[in-house]
């Protein structure tokens, strides 16, 4: 089954409807809170397909980059009608790749999620520390019986790969009913008929300026926010509706004249989304200090850590990252979780991408 909907997609931090939700959002690291619009036929039967006892048990939500799958699944597992329908929720988020401080990016040639780390992951969201020791059939059988024994609701985020598919669909089949499974990734499964696939498209054009504008004001950047219409058309003819990279162009007009952000895009000729996105990047990247860069580069070690872990990977002094946190933020290259002080600090796995095959590599 296919439900075909554009998405639109406001950033903003949003209040937690309960005790048990902000406990859950600290113990699953979920990615930053977001308010959506314009989407509630689209989430009524998304929440619908999850929420009621149906023999739909695996579904995915599927897009190109930057277009706010995770946003989208993160925002579902914060509902309260959602969540009154699960005993539990988990959060998996696969890495497609394996950064060492001294010999630099590689390659997995392995599932980005295996079987056993899945296994692992769920045992210990899930209360079950103390069985993670026993043989990993012993393991698996255990989660089995757990996810059967009452309904279970699990995010695993970034599944970008046939390889992952291939590896976790019969692990998971094995496991659902009455637990449920939500993917999300850049590839379609539609071609299997036991799982619903939720398409995302980009935004329209009248939702891109509405987005361009909100963002614009909520960053009181009054030169984009108060700019006119055929400037803000300007971004979206080039960039496209794609909310990630509308955001990265917004941040840009936070430290440069618009004026001059317009005429840069004007240079980058529209190819695939990938190109696009490179392109972008490196024009965030080149507005940045030496220490706005070293510091960007520590993020995919922190791994949504905590100011403490970033002082501690970058070498800064408390007075130096700080100002550079709330930029990268402005310039949507970080994502903050909670207050500055004591948050959780993160990037897009975009912003990874780039800095891990692009940045790093020059």
């Amino acid at each position: 089954m296919v439900l075909s909907a554009a998405m639109a997609l406001e950033f903003f931090p949003l209040e937690f409807h309960s005790g048990y939700q902000s406990q859950q959002e600290r113990q699953l690291k979920l990615p930053p809170p977001v308010q959506l619009f314009g989407i509630e036929e689209y989430l009524a039967q998304l929440l619908q397909v999850l929420a009621l006892p149906r023999p739909i048990w695996l579904a995915s939500i599927e897009g190109l980059a930057g277009i706010g799958k995770t946003a989208l699944a993160g925002h579902l597992l914060r509902q309260k009608a959602l969540a009154d329908q699960f005993y539990q929720m988990g959060w998996v988020s696969a890495k497609p790749h394996a950064f060492f401080p001294r010999s630099g990016l590689r390659q997995k040639l392995s599932p980005s999620l295996s079987p056993e780390t899945l296994i692992d992951t769920l045992l210990e969201q899930f209360d079950q520390p103390f069985v993670l020791t026993r043989p990993a059939q012993e393991k698996r059988v255990i989660l089995t019986q757990l996810l059967k024994s009452k309904p279970y609701l699990v995010v695993i985020d970034n599944l970008e790969t046939w390889l992952d598919y291939q590896a976790l669909l019969p692990l998971l089949r094995e496991l659902a009913n009455p637990s449920k499974f939500l993917l999300t990734s850049r590839h379609s499964l539609q071609a299997y008929s036991d799982i619903f696939c939720c398409p995302l498209s980009p935004l329209n054009q009248v939702t891109s300026i509405q987005f361009i504008r909100a963002e614009a004001w909520r960053h009181k950047i009054s030169q984009l926010a108060g700019a006119a219409e055929a400037k803000l058309n300007q971004i979206y003819e080039t960039v496209g509706g794609y909310p990630l990279a509308l955001k990265l162009v917004i941040g840009q007009t936070a430290v440069q004249p618009l004026s001059f952000v317009l005429e840069r895009l004007k240079r980058m000729q529209p190819k695939n989304i990938a190109d696009n996105y490179t392109y972008i990047y490196w024009q965030s990247w080149q507005s940045l200090s030496e220490i706005g860069r070293q510091t960007l580069l520590a993020m995919p070690l922190a791994d949504g850590g905590s100011i403490d872990q970033l002082l501690a990977l970058t070498e800064l002094e408390p007075d130096q990252l700080k100002p550079v946190l709330e930029l990268l933020s402005l310039l949507s290259l970080v994502q903050i979780q909670g207050e500055p002080e004591a948050g959780r600090y993160s990037i897009h796995p975009l912003t990874e991408i780039f800095l891990l095959h692009e940045a790093i590599q020059r």
